[in-house]
């Protein structure tokens, strides 16, 4: 998809604010080392500028993307860190995982036994299943195999034992109850395997935040990654800590584009669902769903000059509609996402109005929003401003 370089709706990205939570969540969770999750370019944000900011800063020691097309355009892009593909992954590309130094995951005992014979050396980790059912190894006989196969190979470098906590998000008592069960899951299958404990990575973004003083989980190598927005990833269920100083990332920006008088009771876009309530003035921004602001958000409102401002009829493909209080001048600003005077509009509100999470909102900002990077480390990386 083709970047809107000359449309006049945007995304705004602070990475010194970016650079500085992935900084305040090592310290909050005493972390030994950050792998900065990227994944989905970054949820959103641009996975090759906070790369190479986190790679200036020394901020992170690796990053971890979902699949190896992500991990190759950060090698292409000049990233030197270890880079780690999540997920199961086959054999067909194992030259490209020896040759560009990324790590794949070994997803099961099967996938390791069959493993073809290596012209380098394949770095792997090895996923532990302690409840989120998706891969991984779930019996410690298994795990123990993978440990002399892994260590009678020298082709094979170990850089990770890792697991995944499906409810760390979560408040309610069943999900603190199977926290517990996963955490107790762990000890039963890899805390006697023998393992070096620094390759232990136990804690995700929910994990890092909410049980950073749980002694049954290692941070020996965090993995945090829709937090390095600075957003609340449990969607408010959990409160966010006092003494966790993270800083808002990102703001989406459009434009009035269009501003005229409408009589009361006219119909408004696609089918009519709604008519005027009033006489007074209509504004259209280029934005719609097009760009990820989905048509379950009609509704809802953007802030302009310090005020918010009703969205009214269904969202379209590429334009919205707002009730104006006043007749503004084409070009005036509309806040979607961010602060505008008093007025602030999170991404964790735009969650809960679309009954959705902060990671499906973040991640389905499109493309073709411009992303306009801010912020002293934009410049000394010469991160592209649209």
């Amino acid at each position: 998809m083709v970047t809107a370089i000359h449309r006049p709706t945007w995304m705004s990205v602070n990475l010194d604010a970016a650079t500085h939570n992935l900084q305040e969540i090592k310290k909050w969770t005493k972390a030994d080392k950050v792998y900065a999750v990227l994944k989905a370019d970054g949820y959103g944000l641009g996975a090759v500028q906070l790369a190479k900011a986190f790679q200036e800063t020394a901020a992170a020691d690796a990053f971890v993307v979902s699949n190896l097309d992500e991990a190759l355009e950060l090698r292409r892009a000049g990233l030197i860190l270890p880079i780690w593909v999540l997920g199961a992954w086959d054999y067909s590309d194992l030259t490209l995982f020896v040759q560009n130094n990324i790590v794949i995951t070994v997803p099961s005992l099967d996938w390791l036994m069959h493993l073809p014979a290596l012209a380098g050396t394949l770095k792997i980790s090895l996923a532990i299943d302690t409840g989120m059912t998706r891969i991984g190894f779930d019996d410690a006989d298994q795990i123990a195999q993978a440990k002399k196969i892994i260590e009678t190979n020298p082709r094979l470098e170990l850089f990770s034992v890792y697991t995944h906590f499906a409810t760390s998000d979560d408040a309610s008592a069943h999900s603190k109850k199977y926290f517990d069960q996963q955490a107790v899951r762990w000890q039963q299958l890899v805390v006697n395997q023998g393992f070096d404990p620094k390759l232990f990575s136990m804690a995700n973004s929910a994990t890092s935040i909410w049980h950073n003083t749980d002694p049954r989980i290692s941070f020996a190598a965090i993995r945090p990654g829709q937090l390095i927005s600075g957003v609340n990833v449990s969607n408010g269920d959990l409160p966010m800590p006092q003494k966790l100083f993270l800083e808002r990332v990102f703001a989406v920006y459009s434009q009035l584009a269009d501003v005229r008088f409408v009589k009361k009771g006219q119909a408004l876009s696609y089918g009519a669902t709604e008519t005027m309530p009033e006489d007074g003035y209509v504004a259209t921004m280029p934005f719609g769903y097009n760009d990820g602001w989905l048509r379950r958000m009609q509704g809802s409102s953007v802030i302009i000059e310090g005020k918010r401002m009703p969205i009214l009829g269904r969202i379209t493909m590429d334009q919205t509609m707002v009730k104006l209080d006043k007749k503004y001048p084409i070009g005036t600003r509309a806040t979607l996402i961010g602060k505008d005077g008093k007025e602030q509009i999170t991404a964790e509100e735009v969650a809960h109005y679309s009954h959705t999470i902060v990671d499906e909102i973040q991640t389905t900002l499109a493309p073709r929003i411009k992303r306009i990077y801010t912020g002293d480390l934009a410049e000394i990386i010469g991160a592209n401003n649209g």
